[in-house]
């Protein structure tokens, strides 16, 4: 084991493509630095990227093994969504809520500005802009982050959607 460095991969919520192929693609890498000298994972990056397909609908796209920070999200499709859809991110914080649910003090909107399926450009890669709110960004171990569509994703291929957390 490097001392340095241990990496691990971890798979998440398995996306099947329509014809039945496995995209093998959503997948959680891992970078714990000097986890074997220090015993803890602080200052860890974890990034999760999930393909978004013109069939998906509101879900639950990641449990948090740990407690960690949203520090940025990007975006990118190589064509955009007919329907004019927008996608928010949020953080659920109580078991009885669905990704769909209104807004609340359970279910927190991690955006200042839902992203834009439709008004931008193919191939061109999207930063999301965060919540300001003090504390939105905080995620426990045990919350769940969701994907929130405002509309039908009709036509949405080859996108992408990347989170990245720091672990705290």
């Amino acid at each position: 084991m490097n001392k340095e460095n241990v990496f691990a991969q971890l798979q998440v919520a398995n996306k099947v493509h329509p014809d039945g192929k496995d995209l093998n693609l959503d997948r959680v890498d891992l970078t714990v630095k000097s986890l074997a000298t220090t015993g803890s994972i602080v200052g860890a990056r974890i990034s999760i990227a999930v393909p978004l397909r013109a069939a998906d609908v509101d879900s639950f796209v990641w449990v948090a093994p740990v407690a960690c920070t949203l520090v940025s999200v990007t975006e990118v499709h190589s064509v955009i969504s007919t329907g004019a859809a927008t996608l928010g991110i949020r953080k659920i914080t109580a078991n009885s809520q669905a990704p769909g649910a209104s807004a609340g003090a359970n279910v927190v909107e991690l955006l200042a500005t839902a992203i834009d399926l439709n008004g931008v450009a193919a191939n061109t890669l999207t930063t999301a802009s965060l919540s300001a709110v003090a504390g939105v960004l905080t995620i426990a171990a045990g919350n769940r982050i969701a994907f929130d569509f405002s509309a039908a994703v009709t036509g949405l291929a080859g996108c992408v959607v990347t989170l990245n957390f720091t672990a705290a």
